[in-house]
């Protein structure tokens, strides 16, 4: 038995070791019993990579590492205080959850529950190193639910229906199984006040332009560390990408070119702002609009900047970050 692992963790290995192999999996799920995943804003995934830990929901807001809040204000309220101090993983990506949060919403747009995570950024954590902590516990379905319970032990960790938890088929959602369904989809992994990030495998963005702002906002010894772990999900469907969100952006010295998700089912309208700074001479340039519908191309011309060979560019929708970043031309040496 590893230092601080669990008296039964070889039990827990080999429960994992049998979920990878069940043929109801299907080779788009198989790989899930792999990791547990917590995904959260950029703002807050750049301080959890900086400052080298995830905190739980209580420690984060005294530390000031929740930067956005996406989570529903109301689930939060009925959820017990004690799970607010545990670090929180899913066992799946693509939970009720994120289905409620992901992506931009004009301000009225955001549902009943007012969730709202406009950027996702994945964290794929490995599954065993976790789940056999001595201190880790882990839950049949969602801790906000009245009455949740969570356990440490592999007898109940067998007794999880993964078949439920893993469920990602269409359902009637006021079917007498959708209740059980969203309830299972929720289940985690928990660990409590903090957990670093050795057991951390990947870092996964929903579009190229967030990859994008994801390295522009890292801190240069942060992005060393990290960037050979960071992708965009490019077969993993790990996100819903109903709303709004950035999918790529090109910069040049004429223009900045932004384009949105096409297929959004909320548009706008947003108070859209781009921020452009020059480098060289410090000047900053500002463009805006009022009931900005982003499900097309946004083109700003660069013919008013004195040196647009290198300037840094943000984009903000109802004032949240949605793309940055810099432009540099190249020097050809001579």
């Amino acid at each position: 038995m590893r230092l601080n692992e669990k008296q039964d963790a070889k039990e827990i290995r080999a429960h994992i070791n049998a979920l990878k192999k069940a043929e109801w999996l299907g080779s788009a799920r198989n790989w899930w019993p792999n990791y547990l995943f917590h995904f959260t804003d950029i703002g807050n995934a750049v301080n959890i990579l900086t400052q080298g830990e995830l905190l739980s929901r209580a420690e984060a807001k005294v530390s000031g590492q929740l930067v956005t809040n996406g989570a529903s204000p109301e689930v939060i309220d009925q959820t017990e205080d004690r799970w607010k101090d545990y670090v929180r993983l899913y066992f799946r990506p693509r939970t009720p959850t994120q289905f409620r949060n992901e992506g931009f919403r004009p301000v009225g747009q955001r549902g009943e529950l007012g969730a709202h995570c406009p950027v996702p950024i994945f964290f794929f954590f490995d599954s065993v190193s976790v789940l056999c902590r001595q201190d880790t516990l882990f839950s049949e379905g969602n801790l906000a639910a009245e009455g949740a319970q969570a356990f440490g032990d592999a007898k109940n960790f067998k007794h999880i229906p993964f078949e439920e938890v893993y469920h990602d088929t269409s359902f009637d959602a006021q079917g007498p199984e959708a209740r059980t369904i969203v309830f299972h989809r929720n289940a985690e992994a928990i660990v409590p006040k903090r957990l670093d990030l050795s057991s951390l495998q990947f870092i996964f963005c929903r579009s190229q332009a967030e990859y994008d702002t994801l390295l522009y906002l890292l801190p240069p010894n942060t992005l060393t560390r990290w960037v050979k772990r960071i992708g965009v999900d490019m077969r993993m469907n790990l996100f819903f990408k109903r709303w709004t969100f950035v999918q790529d952006a090109e910069l040049s010295t004429t223009e900045v070119s932004i384009r949105f998700n096409k297929d959004t089912q909320t548009p706008g309208p947003f108070h859209a702002r781009v921020i452009i700074h020059e480098t060289l001479t410090n000047d900053k340039y500002e463009w805006k609009e009022d009931d900005y519908q982003a499900n097309g191309v946004l083109r700003i011309g660069l013919s008013k900047l004195n040196a647009p060979r290198d300037y840094s560019v943000r984009l903000f929708l109802d004032d949240q970050l949605a793309f940055a970043g810099r432009y540099r031309e190249d020097v050809l040496p001579f």
